[in-house]
Order: C-alpha cells, then sequence, then structure tokens
C-alpha cells in the first residue's frame, strides 16, 4: 500500500488527487494492524521530494497563493526536469530505490510503502 505522508505538506494537490488525509509509517501501519493485517515493511518513499513539495505546494496553499491545480499542472509537476535540480532529485530517487530494494527504512518521505499480509488468524 502506498499513502500519502505528512500532514505538513498537505495543499489543493491532495483534494485534486482525492486524498482524505496524509500518514505518517506509524499511522499507516497501526490502521493496518487494527484491520488484522500483520505489517512486514513500512517506509517513507520520495524523500527527495518532501522539500519541493514544501515549497511548491503546501506552503503556497497555506498562504493561499498557488492558483488551482488541473490536470496539465498534475502532469507538469509529475515530471522531471532535464535541469540541474531535475537530475539532483533523480539520483536522490536512484538511491532511495536500492535502500527500499535492500529492506532498509527512511526516515522522511512524501509517501509511505507498506507491504502487509493477512494474517493467519483470519483464515
Amino acid at each position: 500500500m502506498t499513502v500519502p505522508a505528512l500532514s505538513t505538506l498537505w495543499s489543493e494537490e491532495d483534494v485534486y488527487a482525492g486524498h482524505f488525509r496524509r500518514y505518517s509509517v506509524k499511522s499507516a501501519t497501526n490502521t493496518l494492524a487494527a484491520s488484522g493485517l500483520r505489517v512486514e515493511y513500512a517506509t517513507y518513499i520520495f524523500q527527495p521530494l518532501v522539500v519541493p513539495i514544501l515549497l511548491l505546494r503546501a506552503l503556497p496553499f497555506r498562504l493561499g497563493t498557488r492558483k488551482s491545480v488541473d490536470i496539465e499542472t498534475t502532469e507538469y509537476e509529475h515530471a522531471l526536469p532535464d535541469s540541474l535540480a531535475g537530475r539532483f532529485v533523480k539520483r536522490g530517487l536512484q538511491r532511495e530505490l536500492r535502500r527500499v530494494r535492500d529492506g532498509r527504512k527512511q526516515w522522511l518521505g512524501t509517501s509511505v510503502a507498506v507491504v502487509a499480509r493477512k494474517s493467519s488468524q483470519l483464515r
């Protein structure tokens, strides 16, 4: 499961995407465990995007300066630009993928990823 993370990153983009809340790793895993699932792995993902989303979405949203969100804005913001900043983010995401593949956890990110299984007690 992946869900949006960090309530401080809430913006109009979340409303547009149909999100209802943002989670922490703890709240996401607690919710799954309360549903009878056994959490095997949980981590934050998209760590390199925290600062850009905070500065370009969340703060402008809170200050009332963010324009309304539409499909063109969303598509543009979900593409990495061919620039120094884009290459920096891409390298960060590649490092992050290696950490996740190794089963390591991250302490920050814009989303939470959780692997959970149906508990044997539910069968």
